[in-house]
């Protein structure tokens, strides 16, 4: 299966911009090789600033609810009251998730 990462920074919108136009596909793999690369090249969720998201989705489904594959769908989302922990987390769900556990 192929899947996409995407990244979201909201922490400076621009004024009466809608919800989604900072929205950017990065990266896409289908290889346990590719995820590798781009994991140790990509920023950890622990050095994001605030109001930025990382989002990882099969390829061709964007992370909108406008999105017909996702309008009956659901999210994950992990609050950590630390980074500590946050990056292994991350990892660990991401793991999970292409391994279709």
């Amino acid at each position: 299966r192929k899947w996409s990462f995407w990244f979201d920074n909201q922490s400076k919108p621009k004024q009466g911009a809608a919800w989604g136009t900072t929205l950017r596909k990065v990266y896409s793999f289908d290889t346990v090789e590719e995820f590798w690369c781009l994991h140790d090249q990509i920023f950890k969720p622990s050095k994001l600033p605030g109001n930025a998201d990382f989002h990882l989705f099969k390829d061709g489904v964007e992370p909108k609810w406008e999105d017909p594959l996702c309008a009956s769908g659901g999210k994950w989302t992990l609050t950590s009251k630390g980074k500590g922990n946050l990056d292994t987390m991350w990892l660990e769900t991401l793991m999970a998730l292409i391994g279709e556990q």
